[in-house]
């Protein structure tokens, strides 16, 4: 009971066929990752060729493909973060400069130092 691919999966990709075809017919083995619609699936494939036999591996990848779907936010979140926090930081760090240079200016006039500076660093 041979079937096509296209008979037990209609919808399958060309890139999938595409894949195994180029394999079949130059006998250089080949893996990719890919994402199956019909399946809604990501899959690690390897395609082989050897002495008339032809292998196809498929892993199911999907559990990794989202997880790193969900660190790749979680780092630009904390990339924005750190980038804010660091614009808030330059900000500060010039407000203190001139405070200093205020201080330093009262003191070549003949004022005394200030007693304290505060920040708020949020």
């Amino acid at each position: 009971m041979a079937k096509t691919v296209r008979e037990v999966l209609p919808n399958t990709e060309q890139y999938w066929i595409d894949n195994a075809g180029k394999v079949a017919r130059t006998g250089v083995p080949a893996a990719f990752e890919n994402y199956s619609r019909e399946l809604k699936r990501y899959y690690d494939c390897c395609f082989s060729v050897r002495q008339d036999q032809f292998a196809i591996v498929f892993t199911d990848i999907t559990g990794r493909r989202k997880t790193e779907e969900e660190l790749g936010k979680y780092r630009t979140h904390l990339e924005d973060m750190i980038a804010q926090r660091t614009q808030e930081l330059a900000v500060l760090n010039e407000q203190l400069q001139q405070s200093q240079k205020m201080e330093a200016v009262g003191l070549l006039a003949g004022g005394s130092p200030m007693n304290s500076t505060t920040f708020s660093l949020q």
